[in-house]
């Protein structure tokens, strides 16, 4: 396990296991942990455990993975792989990848200051019970 290993094995071990998992997780097509377990011939925890840093795997099993996910070993044991990897080196917000609509603009803060919150639209909610027990309405 990494916690019973020196600083730099374990740091060694935890910058593998990320490799792995971005080897993995950066397909155009997802690939399990259990497809992988089955072309080196191990169970899918074994997988999980080079992926989380906890175990490093031989050489022999570190070729194969590099052959099997179509990089240089060099590159898999490298601290700067997924740097190298990753589109022009930047780091992509959720929004510029797509993930996000872009936000509308409402304004400034000094423009906000003076809006008032009204949490309650009708003193009724969705059921009709009455909303006037849980405070106030504003």
């Amino acid at each position: 396990m990494a916690k019973n290993r020196p600083g730099d094995a374990a740091n060694f071990a935890i910058m593998l296991g990320g490799n792995l998992k971005y080897c993995r997780l950066s397909k155009a097509k997802f690939i399990p942990q259990k497809v992988l377990a089955g072309h080196l011939s191990v169970s899918p925890q074994q997988i999980n455990k080079y992926e989380a840093g906890k175990n490093i795997p031989c050489t022999y099993r570190l070729t194969q993975i590099a052959n099997f996910y179509k990089v240089k070993l060099d590159d898999l044991v490298s601290p700067n792989f997924i740097f190298e990897q990753t589109k022009n080196n930047q780091i992509l917000t959720p929004q510029d990848a797509g993930y996000l609509k872009p936000q509308k603009d409402i304004g400034s803060y000094e423009e906000l200051k003076g809006v008032k919150l009204n949490w309650f639209d009708s003193d009724k909610d969705d059921d009709g019970k009455d909303l006037s027990v849980f405070g106030t309405k504003i």
